[in-house]
């Protein structure tokens, strides 16, 4: 895994779109504009607008700068990029009427200012640039009069936003700081000289002997994680646990990864996971995704399976001729993209433990690999579908959905169950049984239209297929006879039965007795039937004499002379009792559209919304 990110380092760091070694990118919200004499003669916003969802937001702008070292406590500055705290001596418990005293008596403020001022002058004092003589002299005139914050007008301006602890960098006359030439190559040599004392050995990563990383850079953007980063790879100092072959308080040089390495992977995990468009949260899992070629079309194609289907960028009609392309192992193009199948693409999920990050998974195969087993589970998931259900697919976190209670206050669904399922469609391999046992247990425990919906019966013909081997069609067949499916379709029609006697009735035999006929039939049916024979009492004779002959050929199925009615049916069956109710209950409904809207012998047919079988994502 590691190997792949310095790979994708590499390749971005080669196209001008990845930060060189020694720097970053970092957002930035304010410009200190100097004079070159130093004095501070304007703050600039460096805020942009920037598409957030379906609004406009303004975020701070992008600049790479130096890579600061690991903050985890005490002070350390940062080189040309920073808070308030240390460039300006400003602190968030200061107040415009107090900054002078409070700056005097906060003895933290002032070790990180003073620890600031005494590392850019060490950095910069002998390099012949106005820039970087420019910056020296504005540490030095702003140390010796802090009570000018207060009367500054300049800060006073921008001094909520300052505050809050947003970067700032400086910018002398037209220039950032970071990008003059003689401070760009202050830094590096800075860089080099730095690590020459370091511990030097063999870098696991890259295979080359170089300067190891005692601590390894920070990652944000894991949902959960700490806001400041978290470490991949850390050991605790002085851990027994973690200390071998005399290696005491050696962290990570346990596992020896040069700084170049470490830099690297750190770095394009970090633009991955920045990557708003494309990185994805699943239960407690944030899980980022790239291609060796054609990165960010593959990005966008895996991307919108994820997005329910009115979000998608892709349309119904682009995602079949891909799909069509993929079962037949056939390259594709996408938007005039052409996207070998063999494309080596990569997926990885991260979840938070602390100021650590774990790995919860991490594939790799072809992105037609990929593509092929989203497509067999899509073709699974198709299932008739009630009118109302216009989107295509059904997406994973709909399916997720299904697991929990809808009165519930947390909405999320079990963050393990969540990942499972994730690498199971991705692989290929048997859906996790606790899914299909979440939604067995939902079906029980709820009532109502919702209990039996068509997601929850999608997913339960597509676990009966893959991880049961059985032959299970989108709508009702008719002539299957396993006792399970034919018990499901005698309650439909016994539902129905008692819905036409009684159109005004809030609650049908489902709510009372479908958990007790899909587990015990040969309790429950007999008591079904009699009620039954009330309720054809009840109808028109034409109507009665319709419902006797469909319960007549479903009876047939059953053949309960020879075969009794099983007295208990297992989990599995369940399920295919599940099936079996809501095939037949699809079937009355396109029985009523077909009457409700006769179509002309002479006029085309219209293909119908319900009985449209669109390919689905998840």
């Amino acid at each position: 895994m590691l190997k792949q990110l310095l790979h994708l380092y590499e390749q971005k760091a080669a196209q001008h779109e990845a930060p060189r070694y020694g720097w970053e990118i970092k957002k930035v919200r304010y410009a200190l504009q100097l004079d070159r004499q130093g004095h501070l003669v304007g703050i600039q916003s460096l805020m942009q607008q920037a598409q957030r969802g379906k609004k406009m937001v303004p975020v701070p702008c992008e600049m790479e700068v130096p890579k600061g070292p690991t903050r985890a406590s005490g002070v350390q500055p940062f080189f040309l990029c920073d808070n308030a705290k240390y460039f300006l001596g400003l602190a968030p418990e200061m107040t415009k009427e107090t900054v002078s005293s409070t700056f005097r008596e906060n003895s933290r403020t002032k070790q990180c200012f003073a620890a600031s001022q005494a590392y850019h002058l060490s950095l910069l004092a002998q390099v012949p640039s106005p820039a970087a003589q420019a910056i020296c002299a504005f540490f030095k005139s702003w140390s010796n009069e802090p009570a000018i914050l207060a009367a500054n007008p300049y800060v006073q301006q921008e001094w909520e936003g300052m505050v809050t602890g947003a970067n700032l960098v400086f910018r002398v006359e037209d220039q950032f700081a970071q990008d003059d030439p003689a401070i760009r190559k202050a830094w590096q040599e800075h860089e080099d000289d730095d690590n020459s004392e370091a511990e030097r050995g063999l870098c696991l990563l890259t295979g080359r002997q170089g300067t190891l990383a005692r601590l390894h850079p920070m990652l944000k953007g894991v949902a959960g994680a700490q806001s400041s980063g978290a470490a991949l790879i850390s050991y605790n100092k002085g851990k027994k646990a973690y200390e071998s072959f005399g290696r005491e308080n050696a962290q990570a040089y346990n596992a020896p990864i040069s700084t170049y390495g470490a830099f690297a992977y750190t770095t394009a995990l970090n633009m991955l996971l920045a990557d708003r468009t494309h990185a994805k949260h699943l239960g407690d899992t944030t899980i980022v995704y790239w291609a060796e070629q054609e990165n960010e079309t593959c990005q966008d194609i895996f991307s919108d399976m994820f997005e329910e289907a009115d979000q998608r960028t892709i349309s119904d009609s682009e995602l079949d001729a891909i799909f069509t392309k993929v079962k037949l192992g056939q390259p594709f193009a996408y938007r005039d993209v052409e996207i070998p199948y063999e494309n080596p693409f990569y997926i990885l999920g991260l979840s938070p433990n602390a100021a650590r990050i774990s790995i919860r998974f991490f594939l790799q195969g072809g992105f037609g690999d990929f593509l092929q087993h989203f497509a067999a589970h899509a073709e699974r998931m198709q299932i008739d579908r009630p009118k109302f259900a216009q989107q295509a697919g059904i997406s994973l976190w709909q399916l997720l959905r299904e697991t929990v209670n809808r009165n519930a206050t947390n909405k999320e669904a079990a963050p393990l169950l969540a990942g499972a399922v994730f690498r199971a469609i991705a692989q290929d391999t048997p859906y996790p049984a606790a899914l299909y046992q979440q939604i067995m247990l939902r079906i029980r425990a709820e009532q109502g239209d919702n209990k039996v919906n068509y997601r929850r019966v999608a997913f339960i013909k597509a676990y009966m297929i893959k991880n049961k081997g059985r032959m299970i069609t989108v709508s009702l067949d008719e002539h299957a006879a396993e006792p399970a499916y034919v018990l499901g379709r005698l309650f439909a029609e016994l539902e129905r039965i008692q819905s036409d006697a009684n159109p005004d009735t809030t609650a049908t035999i489902k709510d009372r007795y479908f958990n007790a006929a899909c587990a015990t039939p040969a309790a429950t049916f007999p008591v079904l039937q009699k009620l039954s024979q009330h309720h054809l009492r009840k109808l028109s004779a034409g109507v009665k004499v319709n419902h006797e002959k469909q319960l007549g050929s479903i009876m047939d199925l059953l053949n309960v002379g020879e075969n009794p009615l099983p007295r208990q049916l297992s989990l599995e069956q369940q399920g295919v009792f599940i099936l079996g109710y809501y095939h037949q209950r699809q079937q009355f409904f396109k029985g009523k559209a077909k009457k409700e809207e006769p179509v002309s012998k002479t006029e085309p047919v219209e293909e119908r919304s319900e009985d449209r079988q669109e390919m689905s994502l998840f």
